[in-house]
This record gives structure tokens, C-alpha cells and sequence, in this order.
């Protein structure tokens, strides 16, 4: 079916996508970034993705908190010293900021999630082959590294167990040396076929001079509504963080509550029809998709 955001113009697409990572960055107020990883969740989930991409949410989660954890132990910033540990001060300041941080990269790895299923390779062809044929043909590669090394490493693994191969049995030695073969043939397999791709694209031409496109996207108005309406709320949501409205300092001292306060509330609602716009999109054109059915 293609409805939401892979039916709207790749130009519009990318800007509305760079301005919600960069806003990630920007924002560390808890608020924003709970709406990020709620609206994320939920349009990886009307993308269709979620019930497949499970473990690897799993490991997000599994990173996110390895972060939220490894900011206690090198910085001792803060006014609210919890605990010593070896004559070190650990602050709940320091455990907050870990916490926004962990939160932050798990939006980010969320979201990259509907990136990559919005972004196929002919629309980064599209966007970036007559500017940077080789730079457009490496971000196309990279975007389905992820899958595709997944899928590789299940056949390796049903292979390599006929042969009495598992890291997840025997002892911790054992294990260690199955799970090093397993790298070695994925990252084997995947080098030998980057170099089968750029031997073929060379044999092509690819690269070594102008070319012609042929350009399947055309701006509608709909991209354009779309586009407008993106526009607007980030408009909204920059000249809050330029008024310093959307900031949250958590050193030296914890604020005292996340809630917005006052004009805050207005930019928080910006923030969130910014991230609520795919949302609405996806879900009116799956209704329509069913209706039609």
C-alpha cells in the first residue's frame, strides 16, 4: 500500500524528517521527548513495522538504558548527592541527565526505524544522484544494512547449527569463539558483496559523469499542504526554543517540575501537532485503503 508518508514528495519528506532528529537534539525537556517516543512508536506501528522490528526495539531499549547508566559513573555533577560509592558522589542530577539522554537516543533510533521504511533507495536516488552519485549510492546501501545483516545472520545461524555452532550453548569460551565466527562470515559476506556492487556500478558507468534521471516524484498539493503544514509548526517550536521556552537545565540544580508553565504550553502543543501531522496522515489514508476494500 503506498499511503502516508511514501506517498508525499521525498523533498518534503526529508526536511520534515531532519527536523524532527535535530529536535531530539535540541530538546531535553522530559515532555518533548515523551512525545517523540510515543508519536515514533505509533507511526512505526501504523507503518506496519513495529510487530517485525521487536527485537530490534528490544535493543534499543538495551542501549538506551547502557546510557542512562553510564552517565552516573563519569559525571558527578549536581546539588543532590544520593549515595558514595569508592569516594565518588553520585547526584540525582546526574542519574536525570542520563535518563534524558537515554530517552533521547531511543527517539532517535525509533524514528530512523520510519526513516528507513519511508526512504527506499529510489527516492535517495532521486534526492541525492545528480548532486553526489557515490555518496547517494552509499547512503541507499546504509539504510538497508541494518535488515539486511539481520536476515544474514538467521541464515547463517540455521546453517551454522547443523554444525554444532551456537554462541547461546556451552561454556562462556565456547560461546565467545561461535559467536567471533558468526561476525567473521556476516562481515565477510557483506564485504564481498560491496565489492560485487561497486565492480558492477563501475562496469556501468555509474558515477563517472553527468547523467539523465528519471523522476517518477512530482510536487502535488499535497506535499505541499504537507509541507506548509510542517513548516508552521516548527516555525512555532523554533521561536520557542529562541525565547528559551523549551529548554531544561537539569545542572546544577533539578527543576522542580517538568510541567510547561504559562506561554510553554503553546509551544509544547506546536511540538506535538509537528509530530501528530505523519500520525494523522497515516491513519487517514489507511482508513481509506480499508474503506476501498
Amino acid at each position: 500500500m503506498n499511503a502516508g508518508l511514501r506517498f508525499v514528495h521525498p523533498a518534503a519528506v526529508l526536511f520534515y524528517y531532519i527536523g524532527v532528529v535535530v529536535s531530539l537534539f535540541v530538546f531535553k525537556q522530559p515532555l518533548y521527548l515523551l512525545a517523540a517516543v510515543a508519536a515514533g512508536l505509533l507511526l512505526v506501528a501504523l507503518q506496519g513495522g513495529l510487530a517485525s522490528r521487536r527485537r530490534t526495539i528490544r535493543f534499543f531499549l538495551l542501549v538506551a538504558l547502557a546510557t542512562a547508566l553510564l552517565n552516573p559513573l563519569i559525571s558527578h555533577r549536581g546539588s543532590h548527592i544520593l549515595f558514595y560509592w569508592l569516594d565518588q558522589p553520585f547526584t540525582l542530577e546526574s542519574f536525570a541527565y542520563g535518563a534524558l539522554s537515554a530517552v533521547s537516543l531511543f527517539a532517535v533510533m525509533i524514528w530512523f526505524l520510519s526513516i528507513q521504511h519511508v526512504f527506499t533507495s529510489d527516492k535517495i536516488m532521486h534526492l541525492f544522484g545528480a548532486v553526489s552519485p557515490k555518496g547517494a549510492l552509499l547512503l541507499a546501501m546504509a539504510l538497508r544494512s541494518l535488515p539486511l545483516l539481520a536476515a544474514r545472520f538467521g541464515q547463517i545461524a540455521a546453517v551454522q547449527r547443523t554444525k554444532g555452532v551456537n554462541p547461546l550453548e556451552g561454556p562462556l569460551r565456547k560461546r565467545a569463539r561461535d559467536g567471533m565466527a558468526f561476525v567473521q562470515l556476516m562481515l565477510t559476506w557483506t564485504l564481498e558483496e560491496g565489492l560485487q556492487t561497486a565492480d558492477s556500478m563501475k562496469a556501468r558507468g555509474y558515477g563517472s559523469g553527468p547523467r539523465t534521471l528519471f523522476w517518477p516524484y512530482r510536487w502535488r498539493r499535497r506535499d505541499g499542504r504537507f509541507a506548509a503544514a510542517f513548516a508552521a509548526a516548527g516555525a512555532l517550536c523554533a521561536v520557542g526554543w529562541a525565547l528559551g521556552r523549551t529548554r531544561y537545565e537539569v545542572y546544577p540544580t533539578l527543576p522542580t517540575t517538568v510541567m510547561p508553565q504559562g506561554t510553554e504550553v503553546i509551544f509544547w502543543a506546536g511540538y506535538a501537532a509537528y509530530l501528530c501531522i505523519p500520525l494523522a496522515m497515516e491513519g487517514r489514508d489507511r482508513l481509506r485503503w480499508r474503506k476501498l476494500r
